[in-house]
């Protein structure tokens, strides 16, 4: 499958939303995207938010994924 886009500034791929360098090397922390930012309350809160995240995505995105494509495939098929 192949994805043409337009660029738009500021605009996110969904190789880098989802699939980021970490996540591929094996280890990904979804709750600490700023470096800089202060330490979470603690470990273990921080430990339980990873597991229930279990690196899926939540399913409110998967249908917003489902809509936008449907919605292009709609605008593609109308004319």
């Amino acid at each position: 499958m192949v994805f043409v886009y337009d660029y738009h500034p500021g605009a996110e791929t969904l190789l880098n939303k989802h699939f980021s360098t970490s996540e591929l090397n094996g280890y990904a922390d979804p709750f600490l995207s700023d470096p800089s930012a202060p330490r979470p309350y603690s470990h273990t809160k921080n430990t339980i938010l990873r597991q229930q995240h279990n690196s899926m995505l939540p399913e409110s995105v998967i249908w917003g994924y489902i809509i936008q494509l449907t919605a292009a495939l709609r605008v593609i098929h109308a004319g």
